[in-house]
Formats: C-alpha cells, sequence, structure tokens
C-alpha cells in the first residue's frame, strides 16, 4: 500500500500518525532535562512534576515531540494531565504551534480521572493511551500502556519514516511503534495505513 495515494493518511500525512508511545529513547534526553523543559512553560502547580512517557521522532529531521503527564504532590493527575513539548538539539524546547497541535500531535482526552486518563493524538483516533497515577513506596510514578502487535505494553517511542514531499505535509512510508511488554521484553508494530491494524517490524539486521 503506497502511503502517498491513500487518503487516509491525506488529514495528517505527518510523522506522528501513531498514537502511541512513549518514554526517553537512550542518550537522547534525560527525564530531568524534559521535566525542567515543561516547568519553564509555566502554568503548571510548583508541587507538581512531569512524568515522560513516549515520544516521537522523524527519519528526514533531528525534531522530537515528547508527551509527558503532570501530577501533585498527591500522586493525582493535574487540571492539566498531558503536557507536549517540541525539541530540536541546540533550541530551546517549545509548545506546540496551534497547526501542530490541531492536526498532529494535540491529545484529545477521552478519559479523565484523578488517577487514571486515556488519550489519542490529533493524527490517530483509534489506539487510546491509558495512563495510571501511582504513589508507590511513598514516591509517585505513572504507568502507561498501548496495544501493540494485540497487546497491551508500555510505549517506548514511534519513529516515523518519511519518503518524501514537504515539511508540513510528509510523505509517509510507515511508523514503527516501539514499547515493551509487561515483562520487559521489546515488541515493535508497523503502521503502513491510519486507522487500520500494523504487523510486526521486521527484524533488525
Amino acid at each position: 500500500m503506497n502511503l502517498q495515494t491513500d487518503a487516509r493518511f491525506r488529514p495528517a500525512r505527518v510523522a506522528a500518525i501513531i498514537a502511541a508511545m512513549g518514554g526517553l529513547r537512550e542518550g537522547i534526553f534525560g527525564v530531568l532535562a524534559l521535566a525542567a523543559a515543561l516547568a519553564a512553560w509555566g502554568g503548571e502547580p510548583a508541587d507538581a512534576a512531569a512524568f515522560p512517557i513516549f515520544h516521537v521522532t522523524k527519519s528526514d529531521s533531528r525534531n522530537e515531540v515528547h508527551y509527558a503527564t503532570v501530577l501533585g504532590a498527591d500522586c493525582r493527575f493535574a487540571a492539566d494531565a498531558v503536557r507536549v513539548t517540541w525539541f530540536r538539539p541546540g533550541e530551546a524546547p517549545r509548545p506546540l504551534t496551534w497547526i501542530e497541535e490541531l492536526l498532529v500531535y494535540g491529545v484529545r482526552l477521552t478519559e479523565a480521572g484523578a488517577n487514571r486518563i486515556m488519550f489519542t493524538l490529533a493524527a490517530d483516533d483509534t489506539r487510546p493511551v491509558v495512563a495510571e497515577a501511582l504513589n508507590a513506596g511513598g514516591g509517585c510514578r505513572v504507568r502507561a500502556r498501548v496495544r501493540i502487535n494485540g497487546q497491551w505494553a508500555e510505549p517506548a517511542y514511534a519513529h516515523v519514516r518519511v519518503s518524501g514531499g514537504g515539511a508540513l505535509f510528509p510523505d509517509i512510508a510507515h511508523v514503527d511503534l516501539h514499547a515493551r511488554t509487561e515483562g520487559g521484553s521489546p515488541v515493535c508494530e508497523r503502521l503502513r495505513a491510519l486507522r487500520t491494524p500494523g504487523v510486526p517490524c521486521p527484524a533488525a539486521r
């Protein structure tokens, strides 16, 4: 299937068609760096903490979009429970532009509770991410899950393979969703069309 001619990709046609997937990739941005960047925007209580859950990368640039949840000191989700930050090495992180938020990377909350939220991305509303706020041993943490290859897994990151097009509307060859199972094993699903099931990623050579 050619994504360049598949109408299902035209509404977004950009890097993060994928709803899913999370965590910080080793060697790129640390948890503290992301939390500091989120706090730099302002708008959250002084006792709030950001917990990174996944990020999106693209093959045609070094830009990354990171997703984090925000908890208060009571380990409950803040009113603004999900924060999205755009990164490029050597530049200051920033929030999304309105067009990025509207068409691609923006978050749509479908469930909003003190201890559990569910959301999708603007580019694909078929693969929800579930996040639970936990109080473990006196400290807060967040457990995020998404369905990959038919099973629940902890999201890590999504990588978008761009085959051409422009900066605003790139042509997407495929999107690989990376995650880890509850047992810690890596799992990956490749999407070749929006709002349709993917297939397991080819084994690395």
